[in-house]
């Protein structure tokens, strides 16, 4: 069963990590403690007043709603729209992330790999907009 749900979404495969990528943050943000206050690159999401809470919720929704955007892919001509608009907002997450992970880690002398993965993250997210946009006028044929 697995197999074959990787096989139908194969295409969509970066959506998908970038999607489960936000639910994990949510999870983890989500537990009890400070997890923006154990590493130093973290310390601009703090300075810029993200809480653990706002950030949560906002990686659960968008998140969420990718996740529903690419089950239903394909029942309904509309969801490329969707897939394209959760795109965007991971482009622009990923893309922040980096740049805060960016400003926090140079203040401790090293930047943080985090500025890398989050940045390849903005890129593939990118990459998906294209994608679904490429879909949007092939539906609408």
């Amino acid at each position: 069963m697995l197999v074959r749900f990787l096989n139908a979404h194969a295409d969509r495969s970066m959506e998908w990590f970038s999607a489960s990528a936000m639910l994990v943050w949510c999870l983890v943000l989500a537990q009890p403690g400070d997890t923006l206050t154990l590493s130093p690159s973290f310390s601009e999401f703090v300075r810029s007043g993200l809480s653990e809470t706002r950030l949560a919720a906002i990686f659960g929704l968008v998140g969420g709603a990718r996740i529903v955007a690419l089950i239903i892919n394909g029942r309904w001509p509309r969801s490329p729209l969707f897939r394209m608009s959760g795109a965007m907002a991971g482009c622009v997450i990923w893309g922040q992330i980096a740049w805060l992970q960016y400003l926090g880690s140079t203040a401790s002398g090293a930047i943080s790999t985090g500025v890398g993965v989050y940045a390849l993250l903005a890129l593939a997210d990118s990459v998906n907009i294209y994608r679904a946009a490429f879909d949007v006028r092939y539906h609408r044929r």
